[in-house]
């Protein structure tokens, strides 16, 4: 299925992510313009406490309220991680 970019959700050119907003597209975006500027790897936004949402959009930051745990590169749809992640190490 291929997602809806509509409104103020972006894909970047550069990695193909997908983005919830302008501010989470611009939050991923590192480094000084003209010289180094790149987009920031999966685990670098996870560092700075971006995740997925429920339809698979990186976000700012979860809503606490809606938010199901996950390490950001998770699906984020409350499917089981398919990946290696910190969450499911950690979990009971």
């Amino acid at each position: 299925m291929k997602a809806k970019v509509s409104g103020d959700r972006n894909q970047c050119a550069g990695c193909s992510e997908l983005f919830n907003s302008s501010a989470a597209f611009d939050k991923h975006r590192h480094g000084e313009f003209g010289k180094d500027r790149r987009c920031m790897t999966v685990e670098e936004m996870v560092a700075k406490k971006m995740a997925k949402n429920s339809a698979g959009y990186w976000v700012t930051a979860l809503n606490p309220m809606f938010s199901v745990p996950n390490c950001g590169a998770c699906p984020g749809d409350g499917s089981v991680c398919k990946n290696e992640c910190r969450l499911a190490k950690e979990s009971p």
